[in-house]
């Protein structure tokens, strides 16, 4: 993953000035908290969080279905 240097924070600055962390998201998208000089945290709007999960779910059932047709004889046996 590459890292935009201007979207990154340390902990100790997000801690003691948290609108900057939210400028930063507004600003490219996403602000990565570094922690230790590593990155640890991401923080994102709540909408391009939702629609992550989203997709995320229907990979799930599409990597599901694909399990289920390819063993259907064992699942119907059950």
């Amino acid at each position: 993953m590459r890292i935009n240097l201007n979207s990154t924070i340390s902990i100790k600055e997000a801690s003691k000035d948290f609108s900057r962390v939210t400028r930063i998201v507004d600003k490219d998208g996403m602000a990565i908290i570094f922690k230790n000089n590593a990155p640890r945290y991401v923080v994102t709007e709540f909408c391009d969080y939702e629609e992550g999960r989203i997709a995320e779910d229907k990979e799930v059932m599409r990597i599901a279905g694909r399990i289920i047709d390819k063993h259907r004889s064992a699942f119907e046996e059950l």
